[in-house]
């Protein structure tokens, strides 16, 4: 009985040592493979890194040749480390003064030798950075025809009755001043056309001219109104238009008041009229009190009121809760946008002053360029030593970005009806270009552009900031050099708004500088391609979440980031690669989307924040901001999204600039301290061994509305909306199929009839607003404060 088993012991020992044979050898294959491949890529990373310095390397050095080129920001006393360098024949690549860093390239080494050195304080990867829109989130577009009708009036014709749009006005204008009529009525008296333009002309006799003209609108629809306006030359401040609507009842609602000193040169004027625009039946133009001398009038042309059925990018005005358009349009403040550059377009057959030479046009390649609406700023820290794309967007990102917060600068769209898009059309535009032709830019790119918008930030009173893009976390907040630059600005009274990423909807996924506890994270929602119905809105899917890796809750807020309608540079990489995306009756304009729109068009919020009130600090706004937000909410008053996903809600402007809060942001954080290295904090989340989050009080407690916030489990986006199940606890992520084949909002009935952006503030005394602090905001940190769930970073190498 014994020789069987010793038998069968032996055969299986036997197989055992063929086994381990085998896994010897393949695991040695393996290893030289892996040699092969981290030699490889290491040496076509080192090749790709922009502004590579070649270095002549010894036949001994061939095991060193991986590190060759590759790009290092080095930190500590700038002479001394320059004196360092020097020693060593280390070429200075740039030298980064917002951070106290130099940018070189370093072999294997010469790195290891200055981690040595005393003087060196950090030395951290020029890793890339990338933009906060690509192709994974375009299919949050489709491709859009113009659905758009128009009443137009170019007064090209002597009569009143004239109708040149595509629909016309329900009757004839009707003149009231001394002359009515006296003639052939359009010919003749104090109003009458002339010249093919309305002209308004003292003196009168009467105490209020008016003209005005009748008009219908289907209930489905939203209005837009628009026309050219000038005043003469001798016109005065006391020469008075106003712009007014008539109700069915007769109830007369003044728009806008504008003087004739401020009209010498001729403006568009765009007014947003949706809303209860369905109750008025009348357009018109008021003179209040007449003019006293032949030398006063005004100029009107091209009335057009736009009847618009549904058309992307045009709604961030209305979703923010500005419904007929108010004084404010960002005058007088200047936003930074560090991207790809600005593509002027039609600006340069306008007249204006440009940088360089006495030309009545705009020199387009001009650093600096004076339009009638607004003062534009170029720079790039790229070098380029072609003058025609130094300045120039041959990527279309930062122009598009730029038109959703400031408006258009490459032309009039028909498929608008010539309305001015931009939540802030009125704001100086700073375009710093620090990402190249394809999208490309490094943290030393990126620190460059931040510290000159630093030291040119009085000069042309830079008082928002847009940051775009993102890059992913390798570091503590408060070690990564992108961030500690974002910080020196918000610190300088910068407002500092950034793109949340575009990696969610998983959790912790909030790119760099947008993990920077101070500043503004931006995540996306979408209308859904309902613009009348806000039942439907919802975060897009690519929009990332959090909590940081410190803890804290990220996005601060979220606003239109999908299908938005913008400026296209003709023939730019975006241009080239989503042709689809391309406004068919103008090229001019395409439709984008990502959480970069978002950021872009809350930085136009913020633009008219600070011209409402441009005592405000970044604190005050961003208090301002989040107090003002629109929570995303169920029928039950639960939330229907985590604070992870939506932060503190929904961007609300009309709230925002009717909002009086101070201080009631970044509560117990300390930026000068973070800086100094002294201390640095943590937010208010925490998670368990299982990766579920839940939020501290104030008072130590716990809040989680009565379920802990799994963000790998609850938000089973693939079947979050089916018959109501939202709360699907016990679903991961649905195995990697996050949208079920397609089939994502269950035949449309996606909020259940229900309204998700509850005007109230449903936190209200138990938690968000607890004694003016927004989620109890800083901690000191200490490495037991979190679970190892939210302490885990990659390491650099």
């Amino acid at each position: 009985m014994m020789k069987p088993n010793v038998s069968s012991a032996f055969e299986h020992f036997f197989l055992i040592k063929i086994l381990l044979a085998f896994l010897l050898i393949g695991a040695f294959i393996l290893f030289a493979l892996k040699q092969k491949t981290e030699h490889v890529l290491t040496t076509e990373t080192a090749v790709s890194q922009p502004g590579a310095v070649s270095q002549v390397v010894p036949a001994e050095g061939k095991r060193d040749k991986a590190w060759e080129g590759r790009s290092y920001l080095v930190q500590g006393n700038l002479n001394e480390l320059k004196a360092l360098l020097l020693k060593e024949n280390i070429e200075i690549k740039r030298e980064l003064a917002i951070i106290s860093a130099l940018s070189v390239v370093l072999n294997k080494r010469q790195k290891e030798w200055l981690q040595r050195q005393p003087q060196v304080k950090r030395i951290y990867i020029d890793q890339r950075m990338v933009l906060a829109t690509d192709s994974r989130v375009l299919e949050e577009a489709r491709p859009q025809a113009c659905q758009e009708f128009s009443m137009l009036d170019k007064f090209s014709s002597g009569t009143f009755s004239s109708n040149d749009g595509t629909f016309s006005f329900d009757g004839d204008w009707q003149e009231l001043d001394l002359n009515s009529g006296m003639i052939s009525g359009a010919l003749s008296g104090n109003i009458k056309i002339n010249n093919q333009a309305l002209e308004i002309r003292g003196p009168f006799n009467l105490s209020d001219p008016q003209i005005q003209r009748d008009f219908s609108v289907a209930n489905e629809t939203y209005l837009k109104l628009g026309f050219d306006l000038q005043a003469s030359a001798r016109a005065t401040v006391n020469d008075v238009m106003q712009v007014f609507l008539i109700t069915e009842t007769g109830v007369v609602n003044v728009l806008q008041s504008y003087t004739g000193d401020t009209l010498a040169e001729k403006r568009r004027i765009s007014v947003d009229l949706t809303g209860e625009h369905q109750k008025y039946k009348t357009l018109g133009f008021r003179f209040p009190g007449g003019f006293t001398s032949d030398e006063s009038a005004f100029f009107i042309d091209n009335v057009q009121l736009v009847v618009d059925t549904e058309h992307p990018g045009n709604y961030a005005r209305q979703h923010a809760g500005l419904t007929v358009s108010s004084a404010l349009d960002g005058e007088g403040v200047g936003i930074a946008f560090i991207d790809t550059g600005l593509y002027l377009g039609h600006l340069n057959t306008m007249t204006g002053i440009g940088g360089v030479g006495d030309s009545e046009q705009v020199d387009i390649n001009a650093g600096v360029i004076e339009t009638d609406a607004k003062q534009i700023i170029r720079h790039s820290v790229i070098a380029d030593a072609n003058i025609d794309t130094r300045y120039g967007d041959q990527h279309g990102h930062g122009s598009h970005v730029i038109g959703i917060a400031t408006g258009d600068l490459s032309g009039p769209n028909k498929c608008v009806g010539n309305l001015q898009l931009g939540v802030a059309p009125a704001a100086d535009v700073i375009s710093v270009k620090a990402f190249d032709a394809n999208g490309i830019a490094t943290y030393g790119d990126v620190i460059a552009a931040l510290d000159w918008v630093l030291t040119h930030r009085e000069n042309h009173n830079i008082r928002v900031l847009n940051l775009s893009f993102g890059g992913k976390v390798q570091s503590r907040y408060w070690d990564d050099p992108v961030n500690q630059a974002v910080m020196k600005l918000w610190q300088a009274g910068v407002t500092v708004i950034a793109s949340a990423g575009n990696t969610g909807p998983a959790p912790m996924t909030i790119t760099v500088p947008a993990n920077l506890p101070y500043i503004i994270t931006v995540g996306a929602v979408t209308n859904n391609y309902t613009k009348s119905q806000t039942g439907d809105d919802r975060i897009t899917r690519f929009s990332s979440s959090g909590p940081t890796y410190e803890g804290f809750i990220k996005p601060e807020i979220v606003a239109p980031g999908g299908h938005m309608l913008s400026n296209a540079v003709p023939d730019s990489y975006l241009s080239q690669l989503y042709p689809k995306f391309i406004d068919r009756d103008d090229e001019h304009f395409m439709v984008m989307s990502g959480t970069s729109q978002a950021a872009a068009v809350v930085s136009g919020a913020v633009a008219l924040l600070l011209q409402q009130d441009p005592s405000l600090q970044p604190d005050d706004v961003k208090c301002r901001l989040m107090h003002s937000a629109k929570l995303a909410t169920l029928d039950n008053d639960n939330l229907a999204y985590s604070p992870m996903r939506q932060g503190a809600g929904s961007l609300n402007l009309a709230a925002a600039l009717a909002d009086t809060s101070y201080a009631c942001a970044n509560q117990g954080l300390d930026i000068e301290a973070d800086l100094a290295g002294t201390v640095h904090f943590t937010g208010p989340v925490r998670a368990n061994e299982q990766g579920e989050f839940h939020i501290l009080r104030n008072d130590g407690s716990i809040w989680h509305q009565g379920s802990i916030w799994n963000e790998g489990s609850i938000w089973n986006e693939g079947s979050i909306w089916n018959e109501g199940s939202i709360w699907n606890e016990g679903s991961i992520w649905n195995e990697g199929s996050i949208w079920n084949e397609g089939s994502i909002w269950n035949e449309g009935s996606i909020w259940n009839e229900g309204s998700i952006w509850n005007e109230g503030s449903i936190w209200n005394e138990a938690f968000i607003w607890n004694e003016g602090f927004i989620w109890n905001e800083g901690s000191l940190w200490n490495e037991t404060v979190l679970p190892m769930s939210l302490q885990q970073i990659p390491e650099q190498e």
